[in-house]
């Protein structure tokens, strides 16, 4: 753990510059782009697209001959090669010591929480809704999507109950569980890919999330890190339009 490392060592590695595989559709890529610029961090964009057998493309010999694990966004930095968004938030949270990453041990127990619990929740927004339009060469089950989709509205209304707590989703200050939540969600809002009023979920039933989603699109480098999903949304809401038909 890096906590452990002498001083002088931490602070080298604080100053080396990652490098981050990513493609600014895939909503974990997106998260972590976002979360690298709001902090002001200076990180080696490579743009890698899915399932590619050229350049920087998932199935690339570079991109396979470095981790077993070729998804991303992928994390480079000092040797380490990390992939999984909460992983990399993670790491460059503590790394950098990020305003994101909280130091208080409740308030990190909650980031914790979030980011372990999304995957079977709120991660369902994008491998639901999401992905079966923009991820063509995949295969997706309509009898499991129909039972992924059933999760959506409790796993909004566990949202709904965190923050009627306070104004963040862990807090009184935004974190790293604040942004990976808006990946998910802010995609499908009407703005964008309007998915959730084409699959009959209506937001009204979720009033602090709705408030909650307008303060997350005044946060540090929102409108960069949404701009290829804004340029792709008109393209996607179409096609989404065709498969619901």
């Amino acid at each position: 753990h890096l906590f452990f490392l002498p001083a002088m060592l931490r602070s080298q590695l604080r100053r080396s510059v990652p490098t981050l595989w990513s493609f600014p559709i895939s909503q974990p890529a997106r998260t972590v782009e976002w979360a690298c610029r709001c902090e002001g961090l200076e990180v080696n964009m490579v743009s890698t697209m899915p399932t590619n057998k050229k350049g920087a493309g998932t199935s690339g010999e570079e991109f396979r001959a470095a981790s077993p694990l070729w998804t991303i966004p992928r994390l480079e930095h000092d040797g380490l090669v990390v992939s999984e968004c909460p992983a990399i938030l993670t790491y460059l949270g503590e790394t950098f010591n990020w305003k994101l990453w909280p130091q208080d041990r409740v308030t990190k127990a909650k980031v914790h929480q979030y980011l372990h619990w999304q995957h079977t929740n709120t991660r369902l927004i994008s491998t639901t809704l999401f992905a079966p339009v923009v991820r063509r060469d995949k295969k997706f089950a309509p009898e499991v999507l129909e039972q992924q989709k059933a999760v959506i509205p409790g796993a909004l209304g566990i949202v709904e109950l965190w923050l009627g707590q306070h104004e963040w989703l862990c807090g009184d200050e935004p974190t790293v569980a604040d942004l990976s939540l808006y990946g998910e969600v802010g995609q499908c809002l009407d703005k964008y890919c309007g998915l959730f009023e084409l699959h009959g979920i209506d937001l009204n039933a979720y009033p602090n999330l709705q408030k909650w989603a307008v303060a997350c699109e005044s946060l540090p480098a929102y409108e960069e890190s949404h701009h290829a999903l804004k340029e792709a949304s008109p393209r996607i809401r179409k096609a989404a339009e065709r498969m619901v038909k």
